[in-house]
């Protein structure tokens, strides 16, 4: 039989040949078995190309061996190669040839040679082909599937059972799915379903689980150790997006993701997002949910495009619980390995509100309780910082602000008020205190005088700004009052010979600039039976490890 004739023509003929043959077999009585060969068959969603046939005819029942030079696969781009077919009973109607328990032995890509047992049936009049098969290997385990290709679409589903990872990344890759460069092993559990015409796939559900992956990159910024999850994902087509819903469940193994290290077995992850990714690279994530067993739960939306160097461009977040020591060791520790603050002993809880718009903050409201840091080394101490918090960015409240000096008002950040019941600054011990504060954009102003107890005596503010906060030239501006402080245990703070006596005084010009505090007025301490004059006062780099003092001092009777 020739390509060259009309399809329908083919398909005819080729229809008609086996059933004629069987039947001209019957009626004569005396032949065995029948052959014939095709040069090429079209189906809806594949094709064949050198097909040989030979039937045998048995009283009976007739068998059937086919072999197949190649076969397209149109919507999975693939082909298969030397496939052989052996069916122990061909079932004939009036619509379908079948195959209930056919032998199918092929090359297949990514995957090797094979040999699988299935079901085939094909439709004599529409050309739709639907195949059962089980027996397929993968590395050491077994997977089987179910398809059907018609005019209409096609079909799939795809079953494994506990298949190693390392040749499913490899068949995923000679499928050309988009997947990173990794080295894994472990095992996967799962079930595909998917639907789609010609070469375009319309939805696809999976359910996974993933036992004792152990994945990491070439650059190291991405790693896994015996990490076992659970994974639930729909995937629809609408017009040139991807609507999809994903659920995400794990409580055992570790995960690296440069710089974050979470340690699932101590806290379990439940993750759920639903959303739409877009043809233009931009993934809306409508809704998620967090929770992150003893570390955080929040629930919000958000706009990602990963071909940006910062690719998170809006946010709203509703953050129920952010809780610690779970939430420091999971997501802040690995950011401050740098840092003084890199071994920070934390309790308490923090709840609020984040929103995030054109890739910027635009709206902070925390609510803290309990909160307390220790750096271990007495530089920075804070026990049970509790109250609110409140940040509006400063571009947001000028876009707001109106000629109407209501709405103007409406435009600033709500003031904030913290408390706490103690603690140590750079060593200074300090006792319970209030700030109530305004912060908005890189500015903070002290709303009310705010007393500070430092050992057994206070430092009184009666007013306090910082500007620039977080940049390099962050400034600070204090004036305020000492109440007499025991100048033996300032002595014993700082690792100075010790002397008896108080300091105390007016601080007026308190300034830090560039790194560098300095103060503008004179400090005057009494000690012994004498008294020293503290001038040009000077402190760098006062956050580092190794603050610089500089003053000149004078000393009278």
């Amino acid at each position: 039989m020739r390509q060259g004739g009309p399809r329908s023509l083919r398909w005819q003929l080729l229809v008609l040949a086996v059933p004629a043959a069987i039947l001209g077999a019957t009626l004569v009585g005396a032949v065995d078995d029948v052959g014939f060969a095709v040069e090429r068959v079209d189906g809806a969603g594949w094709s064949a190309e050198n097909i040989e046939v030979r039937l045998d005819l048995p009283a009976d029942a007739p068998r059937a061996s086919v072999s197949i030079s190649r076969i397209r696969l149109t919507a999975q781009q693939q082909e298969l190669r030397n496939v052989r077919i052996e069916c122990p009973a061909v079932e004939i109607s009036a619509a379908t040839i079948a195959c209930r328990n056919a032998r199918i032995a092929a090359n297949l890509p990514s995957l090797g040679a094979q040999t699988l047992i299935g079901r085939v049936v094909f439709g004599r009049q529409t050309g739709a082909l639907d195949l059962e098969l089980a027996g397929l290997r993968v590395g050491q385990g077994v997977a089987k599937v179910k398809a059907g290709m018609g005019s209409s679409g096609w079909n799939a589903r795809l079953d494994m059972e506990r298949i190693q990872l390392q040749p499913l990344l490899e068949l995923a890759r000679g499928l050309k799915l988009p997947l990173p460069a990794l080295t894994v092993s472990g095992t996967a559990s799962l079930s595909l379903t998917a639907a789609g015409s010609q070469t375009s796939l319309a939805e696809a559900h999976l359910d996974a689980e993933l036992v004792e992956l152990t994945a990491n990159n070439e650059e190291g910024s991405l790693a896994t150790d015996k990490l076992s999850l659970a994974l639930r994902a729909d995937v629809r087509q609408s017009r040139r997006d991807w609507l999809f819903r994903a659920e995400v469940q794990s409580s055992s193994g570790q995960a690296y993701a440069q710089p974050v290290f979470l340690d699932l077995g101590a806290h379990a992850l439940n993750l759920s997002a639903s959303g739409t990714w877009g043809s233009d690279g931009v993934l809306g994530i409508e809704h998620f949910s967090v929770d992150h067993r003893d570390v955080a739960r929040g629930q919000g939306s958000a706009m990602l495009r990963l071909s940006d160097e910062q690719p998170l461009r809006a946010l709203s977040l509703d953050l129920q619980s952010l809780e610690f020591p779970g939430a420091y060791e999971s997501y802040f520790q690995p950011l401050l390995l740098d840092t003084n603050f890199k071994a920070l002993q934390t309790a308490g809880n923090v709840s609020g509100q984040i929103l995030v718009q054109e890739g910027t903050p635009r709206r902070i409201d925390l609510k803290f309780a309990a909160v307390t840091l220790d750096d271990g080394n007495r530089n920075l101490v804070l026990k049970d910082l509790t109250g609110d918090w409140h940040w509006l960015e400063a571009q947001s409240a000028r876009s707001k602000a109106a000629d109407d000096d209501e709405e103007l008002e409406q435009s600033r950040a709500a003031d904030s008020r913290l408390q706490w019941s103690g603690g140590t600054l750079l060593n200074l011990e300090l006792g319970p205190s209030e700030l109530q504060f305004n912060t908005q954009g890189r500015q903070l102003r002290l709303l009310r005088p705010a007393r500070l107890p430092i050992f057994d005596g206070a430092l009184e503010l009666e007013s306090f700004r910082i500007r620039n906060a977080g940049l390099s030239g962050v400034a600070f501006m204090v004036d305020a009052t000492i109440q007499p402080i025991s100048v033996r245990q300032l002595c014993q703070a700082f690792g100075w010979p010790e002397f008896g006596g108080r300091i105390g005084g007016k601080i007026s010009k308190l300034r830090m600039r560039e790194k560098v505090v300095t103060l503008g007025t004179t400090l005057q301490a009494q000690v012994f039976d004498g008294e020293v004059r503290i001038s040009d006062l000077r402190l760098e780099q006062p956050l580092s490890q190794w603050p610089r003092f500089y003053s000149h001092i004078a000393l009278h009777n």
